[in-house]
């Protein structure tokens, strides 16, 4: 709704409350609800037409999270037989601002600024059971508990051309920018053994992020449009805990990509893209992972794509379709080590690099207006993707499929 009896300010507001038992039965507490969710969300937004030159818009945002935890059984089915209740909590505050001006007669001039904070509890079962359930083992059991706080801060600035301020001839549309990010997190993870601390680790973390980036739209003819992009970032982070770790790892990324976009006719456009992506690395926080697997590399991707968007049966029919092949290099993979066999809170999920990887594939999607009141979405998905150069001291996985890379969709 509008703010009041003004006509250059409205707001919007959105709750969202979300409850489930989370489907386990747990034996020893004979409850259903020990993995239950309870998340609570609330967004608000106002935008404001501050003057003919200026808009503004501020969005604020709440997450509350209350969560069990109690999912792991050795039998691997849907009943439990923790003896530690799990948690999985999570308190978040944000909120973004973003301000255009558009006075000057050339660009107008985009500020994006964001930031959040999160304190965050993550406590389970590490052994699974009780004391009855493990018998002539008992006294076993093992439980962990995480406190996380996280504070994230992004300022971005863009300058974006204006129709008559084209260059080259008055062909290209333009547009630059800086991106600043600094990003803080503490970490206190304690491991327990039959009720005493057995291992206790504590870890900062503190990452910055500067990068500049240029797109040009040229126009090569009132069909054909030339786009070109670069970006170029540096991060430089540091890395600390107790147990005498400190990395200081400095990255430069640079991405980009060149495609070229035709118009066959009035709603139908055919694309070809050559593009470069990369993913910041990072750092895997564990009691028990070796110094060695703590800290991850950045990951790089070559694409190449090819498409259509069309607009066919008399505009009813909206069609898109394209054609991709992927090269990924120092892949980041979730893998998995157990230290010491005797102790299940050694076993560690963490995030490696493996040499290579492709993905190569078809996509299309639709949808068709049936009537006025109806209309038919589709998409079709077909995809291989595989490693192909992953061999570690334990195993070789070339040609294994990567993970969450479903055949088809």
């Amino acid at each position: 709704g509008s703010l009041g009896s003004s006509d250059t300010a409205a707001y919007r507001f959105a709750a969202h409350q979300f409850n489930s038992d989370g489907f386990r039965n747990n034996t020893f507490f004979n409850s259903d609800d020990t993995d239950k969710l309870d998340e609570m969300m609330v967004r608000g937004k106002i935008d404001w037409a501050v003057n003919q030159n200026w808009d503004a818009a501020m969005t604020l945002m709440l997450v509350d999270i209350n969560n069990g935890f109690d999912k792991w059984n050795p039998e691997n089915n849907f009943t439990t037989h923790s003896d530690d209740l799990g948690i999985d909590d999570q308190r978040s505050v944000g909120f973004s601002w973003r301000n255009t001006f558009k006075g000057n007669d050339a660009f107008d001039v985009i500020s994006i600024t964001s930031y959040t904070n999160s304190d965050i509890q993550y406590f389970f079962d590490g052994d699974w059971g009780n004391d009855d359930y493990w018998g002539e083992f008992a006294p076993y059991d093992f439980t962990s508990n995480n406190d996380r706080d996280r504070t994230n801060f992004t300022q971005e600035f863009r300058l974006v051309s204006k129709p008559e301020a084209k260059i080259f001839n008055q062909s290209t549309d333009w547009l630059m920018g800086l991106y600043l990010s600094q990003l803080d997190e503490e970490n206190a993870i304690d491991d327990f053994y039959n009720g005493d601390v057995s291992r206790a680790f504590d870890s900062q973390f503190e990452a910055s992020n500067v990068a500049v980036f240029g797109q040009l739209d040229t126009h090569l003819t009132e069909q054909t449009v030339l786009t070109t992009g670069l970006r170029f970032e540096r991060r430089t982070a540091d890395y600390t805990d107790n147990g005498g770790l400190d990395l200081s790892p400095d990255d430069n990324m640079v991405g980009g990509q060149i495609s070229i976009n035709h118009e066959l006719n009035p709603g139908k456009n055919i694309y070809a893209t050559v593009s470069r992506g990369y993913k910041a690395g990072g750092f895997n926080l564990s009691t028990s992972l070796p110094a060695n697997k703590r800290d991850y590399d950045p990951e790089y991707l070559l694409n190449l794509e090819i498409g259509m968007k069309a607009l066919l049966m008399d505009y009813r029919l909206n069609l898109n379709v394209s054609a991709f092949y992927s090269k990924r290099n120092d892949m980041q993979v979730s893998t998995s080590t157990q230290d010491d066999p005797t102790d299940p809170l050694t076993y560690t999920f963490f995030t490696g690099n493996a040499a290579e990887g492709k993905n190569y594939g078809l996509e299309a999607d639709w949808a068709y207006m049936v009537n006025r009141n109806l209309t038919f979405h589709g998409a079709l998905g077909l995809l291989n993707a595989t490693f192909s150069d992953y061999v570690t001291v334990d195993d070789n996985f070339n040609g294994r499929d990567q993970a969450h890379a479903p055949d088809y969709t």
